[in-house]
């Protein structure tokens, strides 16, 4: 019976495993695991699978207890997922099939869930609801190939898991959607969620809008004032506007120019307002001429 050496990397989790006639003999398995709070990006996702497969390829072997010259064939995930990942999990691929004169085999990621499903479960014509995180769909096997029936009109359900363990600042290790379902088992209020249903195909945005938009975790919730506690080393503020100095060294503020009373919006240094201007009634008037006073002789 043919023995296969399979590589996966589509997305966080880089894989290898050796399966015979239908029979998992080793699984191996490596996860990138990010901060709470934070996705993972296809570049640093690429890197760690990058130091990781080769170690997976070699415990894969081990835990089978084969060597490079009992397996036929080599499969890789071709995507869809992730570039970089798939990039990654492709060369390693091709080179150990070079290196080891085996056929080479790209699968579907899609089409790889799919059929290991029916290979665990043993269904012959199953209709399976394909669930992962950048793909819902509802498929089925008709005319010599599958096809989909209904799926997501948005983001997937997998995707609108991962942003809703980072609303929430939910672990991302061993996976967001392991550790949101165990939270609920703990949980004893129910909270209605909003999804939508269009005959086969749903929508998860809304579901996610509404949770991000009423956490206070969320860029996007309501977010709680924080007091900023004070610091005994930073100086008292000085006040403002000009000042001048007293006796015995202290500053006190200058106070502000008196107001016109029949115009109490007004400061004095406001030309309308002063009572330089002729708008206002506290003009000083001009005094009368004195005829009996002698004219001013002229200068010089």
């Amino acid at each position: 019976m043919p023995t296969v050496l399979g590589l996966e990397g589509s997305a966080n989790k880089v894989g290898a495993g050796l399966v015979r006639d239908g029979r998992v003999l080793s699984n191996r398995r490596a996860t990138y695991v990010t901060p709470p709070g934070h996705g993972f990006a296809p570049g640093p996702t690429g890197r760690h699978h990058r130091g990781a497969v080769l170690g997976l390829v070699a415990e894969a072997l081990q835990e089978a207890g084969l060597r490079p010259r009992d397996v036929d064939a080599v499969a890789f995930t071709r995507g869809p997922g992730m570039g970089a990942p798939l990039a990654v999990v492709a060369v390693v691929a091709r080179t150990l099939a070079q290196l080891w004169g085996r056929p080479l085999l790209g699968v579907n990621h899609c089409v790889g869930h799919i059929e290991m499903g029916r290979l665990l479960a043993r269904a012959r014509d199953p209709l399976v609801l394909y669930v992962s995180g950048g793909n819902t769909q509802v498929i089925a096997f008709s005319r010599r190939r599958y096809r989909i029936f209904g799926e997501t009109l948005d983001i997937a359900v997998g995707n609108c898991l991962d942003r809703f363990a980072r609303a929430l600042k939910i672990s991302n290790d061993p996976s967001p959607g392991y550790n949101i379902e165990q939270l609920a088992k703990r949980g004893t209020k129910l909270v209605e969620l909003p999804y939508v249903v269009k005959g086969m195909d749903v929508s998860f945005s809304g579901l996610l809008s509404h949770v991000e938009v009423r956490s206070p975790m969320s860029p996007r919730g309501p977010q709680i004032p924080q007091k900023v506690p004070k610091d005994p080393k930073r100086p008292p503020k000085t006040p403002k506007g000009p000042q001048r100095p007293q006796k015995g060294g202290d500053v006190i503020k200058t106070p502000k120019p008196p107001r016109c009373p029949q115009r109490p919006h007004k400061d004095l240094d406001d030309p309308k307002g002063s009572p330089m201007s002729p708008r206002c009634p506290q003009r000083p008037q001009k005094v009368p001429k004195d005829p009996k006073r002698p004219p001013k002789s002229p200068k010089g």
